[in-house]
């Protein structure tokens, strides 16, 4: 009888598995995207798509063992990439940044924003779970706060800061 339930939930769980890549490979990803992506990320690796608009798809791949994710338009334009960093890799600056304006906050997650008029920042998710508050803040290299968003995925409030 053990063996009958164990066999019956490995092919619930690998129809489950079999489902979920389908859903993910249904996303038609035109040509001119995926000619771009490669063009700029030739050895990227484990390249998963979504559609983030209408008409912006995001890539999120490895590259050199980095999670990374980029976004392009339909027609094959770069719209930026961020790359995943450890809190530890933040610089000085920003981590004061982080302490002078959000005290109380913990890093949740941070990233290296990469523009294509080669402005980067640092995006910064954090949240306070004292006061169950989530917070995404944009810092400039130099540390300055640019932009932050306070609250939950729907209704986030937007302040820009500069």
């Amino acid at each position: 009888m053990k063996a009958r339930t164990f066999a019956i939930a490995g092919l619930v769980a690998l129809f489950g598995i079999i489902g979920m890549s389908m859903a993910i490979n249904k996303i038609d990803v035109p040509e001119t995207v995926k000619t771009a992506f490669s063009q700029k990320y030739p050895e990227a690796r484990q390249v998963e798509w979504e559609m983030e608009e209408a008409d912006e798809y995001e890539a999120e791949f490895k590259l050199k063992g980095v999670e990374m994710s980029a976004n392009f338009k339909k027609d094959g334009t770069w719209l930026g990439t961020e790359t995943e960093i450890d809190e530890d890799d933040l610089p000085k600056v920003v981590k004061d940044g982080i302490t002078s304006n959000f005290p109380g906050y913990d890093i949740e997650e941070a990233e290296l924003s990469e523009k294509p008029d080669g402005v980067l920042v640092y995006e910064v998710e954090m949240e306070n779970e004292k006061e169950d508050i989530e917070l995404k803040a944009v810092f400039s290299l130099n540390g300055k706060l640019i932009k932050k968003e306070i609250g939950e995925e729907e209704g986030d409030k937007v302040e820009d800061d500069n």
